[in-house]
């Protein structure tokens, strides 16, 4: 954009205390925001034989930098660590598979090689916490359960892992059959290789 005088010292006046915010060295500011810089006789050559650096702006140490750079013709150019980007976007952070809805999900044995697989569209933590229950009290309806009891084995809690995600329940219960069947060919194949 350009800038009529009238507006020019309140653009100047903005652009140093926007640099001044960031941290920038007001020497730095001050050589930026010249109003009338001086080309040399050479600007155009000068310009092709420069190379450029490109850093995070560090305060103290990005000022020694570009005057050891100048040193050796290389310009340093500086920016904030911070982009506008990084500032207005807030990502959030990702979510425990315990607390993750609508999964297939597989909870081994710590003393065997026995897993359950199990579908659900609550919280995973809400239905290890129903298994865990149905462990305590032996409820014969509960795979988990029935494996512990009848076999005097631990389960493996923290072993408990999502499979798949997936929101749309028959999409769900398919995945949820397809790793069934997948566990009893590795079962199957076992028993082939042990006969």
């Amino acid at each position: 954009m350009v800038c009529d005088d009238t507006t020019i010292k309140e653009e100047l006046s903005y652009l140093r205390e926007t640099f001044k915010g960031n941290s920038y060295p007001d020497k730095i500011i001050s050589q930026n925001l010249r109003r009338n810089p001086q080309p040399t006789s050479n600007t155009t050559e000068k310009t092709e034989k420069t190379k450029m650096l490109y850093l995070p702006y560090i305060k103290g140490l990005s000022e020694t930098i570009q005057r050891t750079c100048r040193n050796v013709d290389v310009k340093a150019v500086f920016k904030s660590d911070h982009t506008l980007r990084q500032l207005l976007t807030r990502v959030r952070p990702p979510i425990s598979d315990m607390k993750r809805k609508e999964v297939v999900y597989r909870i081994p044995c710590m003393d065997c090689e026995t897993v359950y697989i199990g579908e659900t569209g609550r919280s995973l933590e809400k239905r290890v916490g129903e298994h865990k229950c149905a462990v305590k009290t032996g409820d014969q309806r509960n795979g988990i359960a029935v494996h512990a009891w009848d076999t005097g084995h631990k389960v493996n809690w923290d072993g408990t892992e999502v499979l798949k995600q997936e929101s749309n329940y028959w999409k769900r219960s398919i995945l949820f059959i397809h790793y069934i069947l997948i566990l009893l060919i590795y079962i199957f194949l076992l028993l082939l290789h042990f006969t």
